[in-house]
């Protein structure tokens, strides 16, 4: 069977399976921040949206002790600790009630380490190969396609970087820019962009650890194209809409070291 009908094969399964859901992809190299952001986005459903929505009713349903664990790590003033290679925590929060348009909403949050980036960015092989090995990568018993599957297909892209490593950054731009260019392609190839150079998926760039800048007063706009401005052009020059990119900082009050 040739890549190009094996990749076909599992696109269908795929495709299938993701039909009438969403999925946002949050992507980053390995400490970016990505278990902290899951870990502030459970804390932020329990202790403000479901006070601000409460015909709303909602539940961790899979993986509380590990958000518990994470949780408590944050509250001891203690970041978690980093996920390890080739494992997999998931993490599903059920809700219902009026104000759904269906019975019940399941958000899925895979916490995977940062294999998922470093997998998007492999180099010498062609697109078509590149995105079988992200589809079959870490294989789920009983089908054809592994546990990164949803990124290509993904809704939203939210890329983190680290301003602990400011200093590093445009050294990391060109595999960032590969990212980029990587989830043109797919995209391409799926048929899920107006034109072959372009994309109009939103993306959002999430500055982690921003208590690290020097100046908090910068926005995270021109941080970026500031430090890292091979990565910033390249967002400007796939993208159909620069309304659908979006900037963030995000920091824990801690103390560091």
């Amino acid at each position: 069977m040739s890549v190009q009908e094996k990749l076909r094969n599992i696109l269908t399964g795929v495709e299938t399976e993701m039909k009438g859901k969403k999925y946002v992809a949050i992507t980053g190299f390995s400490g970016v921040g990505k278990t902290v952001l899951l870990t502030l986005l459970n804390h932020a459903l329990d202790s403000s949206f479901f006070d601000r929505y409460p015909d709303i009713k909602g539940h961790v349903a899979s993986g509380r002790p590990i958000l518990e664990t994470w949780e408590n790590s944050l509250l001891d003033g203690e970041f978690p600790k980093r996920t390890q290679l080739s494992t997999r925590e998931d993490i599903v929060i059920e809700m219902s009630g009026k104000g759904l348009t269906s019975a019940t909403r399941h958000i899925h949050l895979p916490d995977i380490s940062g294999e998922d980036f470093k997998t998007m960015c492999i180099e010498d092989i062609d697109d078509e190969e590149r995105l079988l090995q992200v589809l079959e990568m870490a294989k789920i018993k009983g089908k054809p396609h592994g546990v990164m599957s949803y990124v290509p297909l993904s809704n939203m892209y939210l890329i983190l970087l680290d301003c602990s490593k400011i200093s590093e950054w445009e050294k990391l731009a060109i595999r960032h820019v590969q990212f980029l260019t990587t989830i043109r392609a797919f995209k391409n190839i799926i048929n899920q962009t107006p034109s072959s150079d372009k994309i109009n998926t939103p993306i959002g760039i999430i500055l982690t650890k921003s208590d690290n800048l020097p100046d908090p007063d910068v926005t995270a706009s021109e941080i970026v194209h500031t430090h890292m401005k091979r990565f910033s052009n390249a967002l400007e020059s796939i993208h159909t809409n620069p309304e659908k990119i979006k900037f963030f900082k995000v920091y824990i009050d801690v103390e560091r070291d």
